[in-house]
């Protein structure tokens, strides 16, 4: 196998950079650079051999983990849980997701591999050696050469850098990316009130004020007037300073929040001034008093709020998956204050609010025209505030060889089937189960759309 120099160049150049892309197909995510002298494979070599006999044929995907619990209740429902016999009612396929971050998504889809740079979360289960399978890390592990992926998925679009590094590594023997949206999802914003607390049975609440002050290191403490003020009275009974959890790795969820405080946070006095970005860049300097920890992927960051390091009290930023009362186990998440003033509690049925009613805006700076793609200040009164999309990334083409992207197709037409006559489907109401929100039947229909694109030609061929 041969190095390409040319990878290594444009990772180098594009080291540090946050663009976006000005497609309606295409979106943002930071740059995650290939390794200088990472080796790269032969189109012709990346076919997944077919399985034999009855074992399910597989769908490889991974990225990020907001989502990845609705990615495997998805694939079950379709066909084959994790370590069982196929259904007979269902197809012979199993979906197989690594969940890791954003990053890793952008770096799967760049390199058309999957790799060990970041070891994927065992929650949920990524690997299946039951019943004559060998589905296991790193995808696929049937061949010597490793395949690309046949999905990846994100928390944002993907980004102009990535998507100018992808044509010039990718496009000739792929065609175009394609980033679309596959469910709606809002960011908690997860708390620990510390020793001191005497918040009891009530829910915390947090003004826009009071939670862009925490975040832009300007409210340092859970005893301020402003968290009081908001809750009717004290939460903590003794001064119990505020350590600021955040994402240091590459994650959609740092899009979410930093396209929310960008939008809102100058209004109320306390402006972000670090961008809309996949990644979070604290304050710098730091305000006085202010404290920010930084923790790569969701569970490292649950761990640390639930027993923060520096300082007494924390808050950070977790998908619905891992706070309460999705994970029993988790922290608990602020009820915040949204556009109206209204204080709204992160489920389904305020995200589905939120992305109903609107505004969707212009791209932030550097991220391309998606339409309703961003929706950084939902105008709702029962829309919780920090709300946007779980993305899927798709080549264009891939070799008629791969036996996996007709099953991957007709996963996809499943999943994001519009509501049958009876009401929402079952995909539907595994997202509302797990405090995600189904699409609308117009945004079903233009992820449907785009993923139809998706070709199959022969391998090493140009893509038409």
């Amino acid at each position: 196998m041969l190095t390409n120099p040319k990878r290594a160049a444009f990772a180098v150049a594009a080291l540090g950079t946050l663009a976006v892309v000005g497609s309606a197909t295409l979106g943002s995510a930071a740059v995650v650079p290939a390794r200088p002298g990472q080796a790269v494979r032969p189109a012709s070599r990346l076919a997944h051999p077919p399985p034999s006999g009855s074992t399910p044929t597989p769908i490889y995907a991974g990225g990020g983990s907001a989502a990845a619990i609705v990615w495997r209740a998805w694939g079950d429902n379709y066909g084959v849980p994790l370590g069982q016999p196929a259904p007979v009612s269902k197809p012979n396929v199993e979906e197989l997701y690594a969940s890791s971050n954003e990053g890793s998504a952008v770096r799967y889809l760049l390199d058309q591999a999957f790799d060990n740079q970041t070891t994927p979360s065992n929650t949920p289960a990524y690997t299946d050696t039951t019943n004559g399978r060998n589905f296991t890390w790193v995808y696929p592990n049937a061949q010597a050469t490793p395949a690309p992926p046949d999905f990846t998925s994100g928390g944002s679009p993907l980004s102009n850098a990535t998507i100018t590094e992808y044509d010039s590594l990718d496009q000739a023997t792929r065609g175009n990316a394609i980033a679309t949206q596959v469910l709606a999802t809002g960011e908690a914003l997860a708390y620990n009130l510390g020793p001191n607390s005497v918040l009891g049975s009530r829910s915390l609440q947090l003004s826009r004020k009071t939670y862009c002050g925490i975040l832009t290191g300007n409210i340092t403490d859970w005893s301020d007037s402003h968290v009081a003020n908001d809750n009717g009275g004290a939460v903590v009974s003794a001064s119990t300073p505020i350590e600021v959890v955040y994402r240091t790795d590459t994650a959609g969820q740092s899009f979410l929040v930093t396209e929310n405080i960008a939008t809102v946070c100058a209004a109320t006095g306390y402006a972000w001034t670090g961008g809309v970005s996949t990644t979070f860049t604290p304050p710098a300097p730091p305000p006085a008093g202010s404290t920010f920890v930084g923790e790569s992927g969701n569970s490292s960051e649950e761990k640390e709020i639930l027993a923060p390091k520096t300082q007494p009290g924390a808050l950070g930023y977790l998908s619905p998956s891992y706070v309460q009362p999705q994970l029993p186990t988790g922290p608990p998440a602020a009820v915040l204050g949204n556009k109206t003033g209204a204080f709204v509690a992160l489920t389904s049925a305020s995200i589905q609010a939120a992305v109903a009613g609107g505004p969707y805006a212009k791209p932030p700076s550097g991220y391309p025209v998606v339409t309703d793609g961003y929706i950084p200040n939902p105008k709702a009164k029962t829309g919780y505030p920090i709300v946007g999309f779980i993305w899927a990334y798709f080549y264009t083409c891939y070799p008629n060889t791969n036996p996996d992207i007709t099953p991957l197709k007709a996963f996809f037409k499943a999943a994001l089937a519009l509501d049958g006559k009876t009401g929402p489907t079952a995909y539907d109401t595994i997202a509302v189960n797990n405090t995600f929100a189904p699409l609308g039947s117009s945004a079903k229909t233009v992820s449907l759309v785009k993923i139809g694109k998706i070709k199959l030609i022969n391998p090493g061929a140009s893509c038409p």
